[in-house]
């Protein structure tokens, strides 16, 4: 049915909402509204195919008597739970939901308890009189007016009170339908508003700035100075490889800091590079002071420089590349 695959399709895009790295890192930061969520999330998505099963099922005669009362039973406990699972939803997302804000719903939720939720007993406390006790009330589905389409529910209450309603599940299925969606919906684009103000916040913050036009001239000298030979020039060029690896450390820094403010599942994902990296500039930090200071070098250490250079200069660009992802990722209009 086309109207199942849209809660379905709803939840599915709240689900990626809730996976995308940023989002799940925060949620899961709060442990139990995390699992709330994916709990919520799964159930919505469970009750709605046990819906679906029992629109598309078929039952033929009398004979089918047992199976339509469990068919029933199923059908009205798997939409209160759903209708739990909606609300439970909104409050692990932090957005105020509340089932008696929709009067359909909870004319629903009232109809469930009364027919199979408790039926033999089922207490109503009267708010126009604070502290008066609560008034029980007692429940029949007429069995011979049991079909898959409805049935007649008849009513006692304790105040004397006998009246008859046909119950018909179709538009219990249908108005249900309505309300969960229009809640997920409004899910939705509470998320997405979320998602725009947080991109919006750091649009004009271009990451891929933070590396100045000077940083592979900067390495160019890194490089200079690690392969420098000759004793005339040798201490000027491991001067200006020191004051080339300073700035490039520097950019590398402010990128990592900017990072960390923006999304910290990214940064917190970069850390095991930065560890490599900082290994790698203070090695070659050490070395070139060494050449300033006119110290002897072996040549396992020379071997050791260049592939130390290589594996800095390619680590830059691959995260000045990243930054230009990011940059285009938040400018696009969502």
């Amino acid at each position: 049915m086309e109207q199942d695959k849209d809660i379905l399709g709803q939840v599915e895009i709240i689900r990626d909402y809730v996976n995308e790295p940023r989002n799940h890192y925060g949620l899961f930061q709060d442990k139990p509204m995390f699992f709330q969520l994916s709990s919520s999330m799964d159930v919505i998505e469970d009750t709605q195919l046990a819906i679906q099963a029992y629109s598309q099922n078929v039952f033929e005669n009398d004979n089918h008597m047992g199976e339509l009362y469990l068919a029933i039973y199923g059908l009205l406990q798997a939409i209160y739970v759903q209708q739990d699972a909606i609300i439970n939803l909104s409050e692990s997302l932090r957005i105020p939901e509340n089932i008696n804000s929709y009067q359909r719903l909870a004319e629903i939720r009232s109809i469930r308890n009364d027919s199979i939720g408790h039926p033999t007993k089922r207490d109503f406390e009267h708010k126009h009189k604070k502290g008066e006790k609560k008034k029980a009330s007692y429940h029949f589905i007429t069995r011979i007016s049991l079909s898959k389409n409805g049935f007649d529910l008849l009513s006692w209450s304790g105040e004397g009170d006998f009246k008859s309603r046909y119950i018909n599940i179709d538009e219990l299925i249908a108005d249900q339908r309505i309300y969960i969606s229009e809640i997920l919906e409004k899910i939705m684009k509470k998320l997405q508003q979320e998602e725009n103000d947080h991109k919006a916040r750091f649009r004009n913050e271009k990451l891929k700035e933070i590396f100045h036009s000077s940083t592979s001239y900067s390495i160019s000298k890194i490089h200079v100075g690690i392969r420098a030979k000759d004793s005339r020039t040798r201490k000027a060029d491991s001067a200006l490889a020191l004051g080339g690896l300073e700035t490039v450390s520097k950019y590398l820094f402010e990128f990592n800091d900017a990072l960390k403010r923006r999304d910290v599942s990214r940064y917190e994902a970069l850390q095991d590079e930065y560890v490599e990296i900082e290994f790698t500039s203070q090695w070659l930090r050490t070395f070139l002071e060494r050449k300033m200071a006119e110290e002897t070098i072996e040549k396992s250490d020379e071997l050791m420089a260049s592939i130390f250079i290589y594996f800095f200069d390619n680590k830059v660009k691959s995260l000045i590349q990243y930054a230009e992802e990011i940059d285009e990722e938040y400018s696009e209009n969502v």
